[in-house]
């Protein structure tokens, strides 16, 4: 179990997890809805087929870098963690077909991103693809269940489209080196360490600027988010130079503060 705990990474999938939970907080799903550990469930188990097939597609990879994981140290077969992955995957079929055809189709394009990164756009320079694809439809799957209407989500869309590349950018920023001597070229290695700066404040800042105009019927709270916007840029700014590895954790302030101001404030259809 503890191989399988390893490579399954649960940190990033549990945060995920949480993450959906808030969402459905938010939107004001109780902690007793069932609704809410569905929800829950169903991304666990996106984020850890994700996860597992993450590893089973980089065995190669790792094991020429030298990195002592399960897969490459032997000690699981790799049909095992290929297995785990449709195992899980499949577990998600319950939560893609108890909330009718469109959150259902969600959670399928939100999954299929996800394997579409692992087993291909990850070394490429498409690697932000998944990532602006998928990150904005969690909140808008949740929101969905929660009875909000379809079309109330292009604002959140539009804006977690930008802050996902942000995040993925800065995410890539202390690997870069090492991305580019194992001859892997995703986005922050294709563009190099001072223009993929650029690039995450720009859409950091593009983000957040989409999320302001969407709350312009509501000066004060716009007011608040783009003023917090511009602290975590500056200080993103100067932390991405300095100290790259944690970027990560600065950037994604923008996204935490975009789905608690507009969250609450989408009507029910």
């Amino acid at each position: 179990m503890r191989l399988v705990w390893e490579m399954v990474h649960p940190w990033p999938s549990l945060a995920t997890t949480a993450a959906a939970g808030g969402f459905g907080l938010l939107l004001g799903l109780g902690w007793s809805d069932p609704r809410l550990g569905a929800i829950m469930a169903t991304v666990l188990m996106t984020q850890l087929s994700i996860s597992t097939l993450n590893d089973w597609a980089d065995r190669a990879r790792d094991a020429a870098a030298g990195r002592k994981k399960p897969l490459v140290l032997g000690h699981l077969p790799s049909g095992v963690a290929l297995g785990l992955a449709i195992l899980f995957a499949l577990f998600t079929l319950p939560g893609m077909l108890a909330f009718g055809a469109v959150p259902g189709i969600v959670v399928l394009i939100g999954l299929a991103s996800g394997w579409f990164y692992d087993l291909w756009a990850k070394p490429t320079p498409f690697s932000f693809l998944p990532f602006a694809i998928a990150f904005p439809l969690l909140p808008t799957w949740v929101g969905l269940i929660a009875g909000r209407p379809p079309g109330s989500f292009a604002w959140l869309v539009i804006a977690g489209a930008f802050l996902a590349v942000a995040i993925h950018l800065a995410d890539g920023l202390p690997d870069i080196e090492t991305d580019a001597a194992a001859e892997i070229r995703p986005l922050a290695v294709a563009l190099g360490r001072d223009q993929s700066i650029r690039v995450m404040l720009g859409c950091a800042l593009a983000g957040s600027l989409v999320v302001v105009a969407a709350l312009a019927s509501r000066p004060l709270i716009a007011i608040a988010v783009g003023v917090t916007a511009l602290v975590a840029v500056s200080l993103l700014a100067r932390v991405a130079r300095t100290r790259p590895a944690h970027a990560r954790w600065i950037a994604a302030m923008p996204a935490v503060v975009a789905a608690v101001a507009l969250l609450p404030r989408i009507d029910h259809a």
